[in-house]
């Protein structure tokens, strides 16, 4: 049966060369190549990976008082630039 489809580049070069080393044409290397894809699924019973979670502990900055630390910084960014005349 003749269909179309799109192959990334990548994935046909690696058709290309496994059928020049095999002595092959590419339409036997794609059948194959899909052919043991669909007989070997990948399994579904795969274990989930699981992330172990740690406590961070308390706060180790007053976060209140952000907005009055990054005006601070922000005037003095400010101070620094005029003094150096920019």
């Amino acid at each position: 049966m003749r269909t179309t489809c799109d192959l990334n580049d990548s994935i046909m070069i690696r058709v290309q060369q496994k059928a020049v080393a095999e002595k092959r044409k590419i339409k036997d290397v794609l059948n194959a190549t899909i052919l043991a894809g669909l007989e070997h699924p990948i399994s579904s019973n795969a274990e989930e990976w699981k992330c172990q979670v740690y406590e961070p502990g308390p706060a180790r900055f007053d976060y209140t008082r952000a907005w009055e630390l990054i005006d601070s910084l922000e005037i003095e960014a400010v101070a620094d630039k005029l003094s150096l005349h920019k």
